[in-house]
């Protein structure tokens, strides 16, 4: 006899996959967590090499290209972060779904979880087709929300901020020491 033929069976079945769904959906966002970890990990390393040699060489052009780095970081984090996004709003959904008791009598009651929240949506793209929902998904999604999140653009903005000021102490270091060495040239010529 198979199992999912009988109806209470299969109820039982689509409740335990949207409670593995939640738990796949925990780790799903805890591994990009940790890679929005690594980026910033990159980027502070990636930025360091280039000022210090930048710095060390006493080439303005390597820390103008030291500019580059956090905004291409700030790019390639944004991006993974809408992927996560998307994640964290089907798993926000389905806490929603859980928490709200009329809804769960009535699912059991009639023993049918209704097409929202659906079922075994990993890769979390049905949601955001779900009419009364999508706007909310667009937002949460969406790339221009995500980089004012002040976790994305304080970090990258006070990158930015040193390497202006690392390229200011270069520039006018120069001129200073330009200045020096035609003092000394005048000087010799007396």
């Amino acid at each position: 006899m198979n199992i999912l033929t009988n109806e209470d069976e299969l109820f039982k079945f689509k409740i335990e996959l949207l409670k593995k769904e939640i738990d796949i959906l925990s780790s799903i966002i805890g591994r990009y967590d940790d890679i929005l970890f690594k980026i910033k990990g990159w980027t502070i390393s990636l930025w360091i090499a280039v000022v210090g040699w930048g710095i060390l060489s006493n080439s303005m052009l390597l820390l103008i290209l030291a500019l580059f780095v956090p905004i291409l970081f700030c790019f390639l984090e944004v991006q993974f972060k809408m992927i996560q996004r998307q994640y964290i709003f089907r798993g926000n959904y389905l806490q929603k779904f859980f928490h709200n008791d009329e809804k769960l009598k009535e699912v059991f009651k009639e023993k049918n979880i209704p097409q929202n929240p659906g079922i075994y949506d990993l890769n979390a793209h049905y949601i955001g087709k779900i009419k009364e929902l999508s706007e909310n998904y667009k937002k949460m999604t969406n790339f221009f929300w995500i980089i004012k999140f002040p976790n994305v653009y304080l970090f990258y903005l006070t990158i930015l901020i040193l390497t202006i000021i690392a390229i200011m102490v270069m520039y006018f270091g120069c001129i200073q020491m330009q200045n020096k060495e035609i003092i000394t040239t005048l000087t010799y010529l007396k």
